[in-house]
């Protein structure tokens, strides 16, 4: 699995993250054409790290929702503008030409092409007089209060969106780090440190929470919802199963797999948005294959493809539906089509793996 552990400094933004990664090898070119039309990125490297400057044309019509992203990093999107629509009532940061909105667009698709997988950081650092608004764009992170200027909405609500766990990792294969700059009072000031590298394992054990809960009262058609906002509150997976309840009345379990920090805002959306009165939490160890994410370069658009590792060698190649599903649509061609294109340019890069 490719991890990705942030530093972030005070005063640290969405462009200092975004140059950081670009530091530590996210090619600005491709970042351009992920985002689209219109959206422009100049990348100044400096001896000590990368400090950018993004120009958004009149007609730029990209969008959040257009991207071609991981589900990873989908949720990542879609909870961090989530945070700001719900801090500033009437954001557009999610509309097509925003450049808030296309910044943090160009900043996910950095973390796309590098592959990551899974954030760690430090906490954040907020200002000892940081207003409520900030803070609560902060929810569910780790904070450390201190002197010094504050980071921007922005990079306090896509940062703690992106970080999974609050702590340094454990040992890593080491890829590439990089340093995202700022220019202070004429001097370049590092704002953001990104390290990116490999758990050095074949298989990965990991410890998740299972949430569970029987409903029989509620229309089937509410259940796709409900599946969605688990997804963007973090959960792994989400699945229902047929049972029979007394009476032999005909229900559904809900089934959750989600990480123990994200226990807690998957039980608040059963509670919310079903007819449950109560939840079963137990915890459980899985064994995963190594994954990672690959960037098929195909002739209808760029792809994620997820490859599984066993032993050092590509066990499966695993193209992302949504992605293939709007390319197939956009150019008319069948799915199947896009689909094997994408897994024939990822097995190209197979060898790259090890």
């Amino acid at each position: 699995m490719r991890i990705l552990t942030l530093s972030c400094h005070p005063g640290f933004t969405v462009e200092a993250l975004l140059a950081a990664l670009i530091d530590a090898g996210a090619d600005p070119a491709k970042i351009e054409r992920i985002v689209g039309h219109g959206f422009h990125i100049e990348a100044n490297r400096g001896a000590a790290g990368t400090w950018v400057s993004c120009g958004v044309e009149a007609d730029a019509d990209s969008d959040l929702a257009s991207l071609p992203l991981t589900p990873y990093l989908r949720g990542v999107v879609d909870r961090a503008t989530d945070r700001l629509r719900d801090a500033r009532p009437g954001s557009l940061v999610d509309q097509p030409g925003n450049e808030h909105g296309l910044i943090l667009a160009a900043t996910a698709a950095a973390l796309h092409i590098v592959g990551i997988e899974k954030t760690y950081a430090d906490p954040l650092p907020l200002p000892t007089d940081a207003p409520t608004t900030l803070i609560q764009l902060a929810r569910g992170a780790m904070l450390r209060f201190q002197a010094g200027p504050p980071p921007s909405p922005a990079a306090v609500a896509f940062v703690s969106a992106l970080v999974g766990e609050w702590r340094t990792p454990g040992p890593i294969r080491l890829i590439a780090a990089g340093s995202g700059q700022a220019r202070v009072d004429a001097e370049d000031v590092e704002k953001v440190r990104a390290v990116i590298g490999d758990i050095d394992t074949i298989t990965e054990e990991r410890s998740v929470s299972v949430i569970e809960t029987n409903i029989d009262d509620m229309p089937a058609t509410n259940l796709e919802y409900v599946m969605a906002m688990l997804f963007r509150q973090g959960a792994l997976d989400v699945f229902f199963t047929p049972i029979q309840m007394k009476k032999n009345r005909p229900a559904v379990m809900l089934s959750v797999l989600c990480a123990e920090s994200t226990t807690k805002a998957c039980v608040e959306v059963i509670l919310r948005e079903t007819t449950s009165l109560g939840v079963r939490i137990f915890h459980a160890d899985r064994i995963c294959l190594e994954r990672r994410m690959l960037e098929a370069e195909t002739p209808f658009g760029i792809v994620p493809v997820k490859a599984a590792i066993y032993e050092g060698q590509v066990r499966s190649l695993s193209p992302e539906y949504d992605v293939c599903r709007r390319l197939c649509e956009a150019s008319g061609v069948p799915l199947r089509v896009v689909q094997d294109a994408a897994v024939d340019a990822a097995r190209g890069r197979s060898d790259d793996m090890g």
